[in-house]
C-alpha cells in the first residue's frame, strides 16, 4: 500500500484504507485459527481468508483512485517524482534493511555478509513470500501514474470498460490456462496481472455511476464469492483463485463498493479515521515483525484458537504497529524526508517545496 498524500483527505476511503491494513494484519496471523477437523470450521477459515485477502485488492484499488485521478501538469514532476521518493520508496528501503538485520540476527547471531544480503533483499529476495511484494508492483506504476492519468481523464465510459476489460481477459486467459494445457501463459500484456487492480480504481467512478451499474457489480461479485468456494471444494486447480481469477476481481470490487458506503456524521469519528489512515502505511511496513514478536508470547491464541482471538492479535498487533512505525518515523524518516523533498525541490526549482 502507499500513503495518500492528499492535503484533504476523504474519511470513507480512509476508512478503507485502514479496514484493509487491518485484514493485512489479520491474514498474516491466520494460523491462530487452527483446523479442529470439523467442516464448519474448516468453512470459517477459509470465508475469513478469502475475506480478509481482498485487502490486496483493495489497496490496489484506492491507490489507483487517487494516483490516476489527477494530472501532473509540467512544471509539477520534480515535486511528484521527489515526494513519491522521499514518502513511498525511501521508508520501504528502511524497512527492508531493518527487516533483513532483524532476521539475520535471530538466525545467526552475526551480521556478517550483512551488506550483500540487503542488497540482495531489496533487489530480488523480498519480491516472492515476503509482504513487500506489493512494492515491487505499486512503485512502477506510480511512476507511470502521472502519464495514465492524462490517458485516463480522456476515456469515455465505454473506453474505459474496454480497457480494463482487457485486462480482466488476460489475467483470466493467464490464470486458467495452465489447467488445460499445464503449461504458463508467456505472452505479456503490461496492464495486466496485478496491475490491472490499479487501474481498476482508477477507472471506477467512470464505469460505476448508476444503481445499475452497481447492482451488477453486487450480483457479479456474489457470483465470483460461489465460484471461489465451488472451486475451494471441488477443484483439484487451486491457482490463482484469491489473486488474479476474475470470481476474485468482481468479488473484490463488490468488496470496494460495499466499503464506499460506510458514513459518520460524527467529526471526531471522521478525525480518528483519519489519523488511522495516515498511521495505515506504517503499520503496513512494521506489522510482520511485530508479529513475529508478539504472537509467540500470546498464550490464548493456542488456548483458545478461535475467531475472537485472532481478532484480539489483532488489535495488539495493529495497536504496536502504530506505536513503533510512528517512532521510526519520528526519529528516522521524517527528518530526512523533510529535508530530502525540500533540497530536491529548491536545486531544480529555486521554489518552496508543498
Amino acid at each position: 500500500m502507499v500513503p495518500n498524500e492528499k492535503k484533504g483527505r476523504d474519511y470513507k476511503f480512509e476508512f478503507i484504507r485502514v479496514l484493509a491494513i487491518f485484514l493485512v494484519v489479520g491474514s498474516h496471523s491466520l494460523n491462530v485459527l487452527q483446523p479442529d477437523g470439523t467442516a464448519f470450521k474448516d468453512f470459517c477459515i477459509k470465508l475469513i481468508s478469502t475475506c480478509f485477502v481482498t485487502c490486496n485488492a483493495l489497496f490496489f484499488f484506492i491507490s489507483g483512485k487517487f494516483a490516476l485521478q489527477k494530472k501532473v501538469e509540467d512544471g509539477e514532476y520534480t515535486n511528484y517524482y521527489s515526494k513519491k521518493f522521499f514518502h513511498v520508496i525511501f521508508p520501504v528501503l528502511v524497512y527492508m534493511v531493518i527487516y533483513t538485520i532483524y532476521d539475520v540476527w535471530s538466525k545467526t547471531h552475526s551480521l556478517e555478509g550483512i551488506g550483500k544480503t540487503i542488497i540482495d533483499n531489496i533487489i530480488f529476495n523480498y519480491n516472492a513470500g515476503h509482504h513487500f511484494w506489493f512494492m515491487y508492483i505499486i512503485v512502477g506504476h506510480l511512476m507511470l501514474a502521472p502519464f495514465m492519468a492524462k490517458i485516463l481523464v480522456g476515456l469515455s465510459r465505454r473506453e474505459a470498460m474496454i480497457f480494463v476489460g482487457i485486462g480482466i481477459l488476460y489475467n483470466t486467459a493467464y490464470a486458467y490456462t495452465p489447467l488445460f494445457t499445464q503449461v504458463p501463459v508467456a505472452w505479456v500484456y503490461p496492464l495486466g496481472l496485478w496491475a490491472i487492480y490499479f487501474y481498476l480504481g482508477g477507472c471506477y467512478d467512470k464505469i460505476i455511476q448508476t444503481d445499475r451499474d452497481r447492482k451488477i457489480i453486487l450480483i457479479l461479485g456474489t457470483a465470483g464469492l460461489i465460484i471461489i468456494f465451488l472451486k475451494m471444494y471441488f477443484s483439484s486447480y487451486q491457482s490463482f483463485i484469491c489473486d488474479l481469477m476474475p470470481s476474485f476481481t468482481f468479488f473484490s470490487l463488490m468488496v470496494y463498493q460495499i466499503l464506499q458506503k460506510f458514513h459518520t456524521d460524527n467529526k471526531k469519528i471522521q478525525s480518528f479515521i483519519i489519523f488511522l489512515g495516515k498511521r495505515a502505511f506504517g503499520v503496513y511496513l512494521i506489522h510482520i515483525i511485530v508479529i513475529w514478536e508478539v504472537l509467540p508470547s500470546l498464550s490464548f491464541t493456542t488456548t483458545y484458537p478461535n475467531v475472537i482471538s485472532l481478532f484480539a492479535v489483532m488489535v495488539i498487533v495493529f495497536i504496536i504497529s502504530i506505536i513503533v512505525s510512528y517512532l521510526i518515523e519520528l526519529i528516522l524518516l521524517a527528518p530526512i524526508q523533510k529535508q530530502g523533498v525540500y533540497l530536491i525541490k529548491k536545486t531544480f526549482s529555486g521554489k518552496q517545496p508543498d
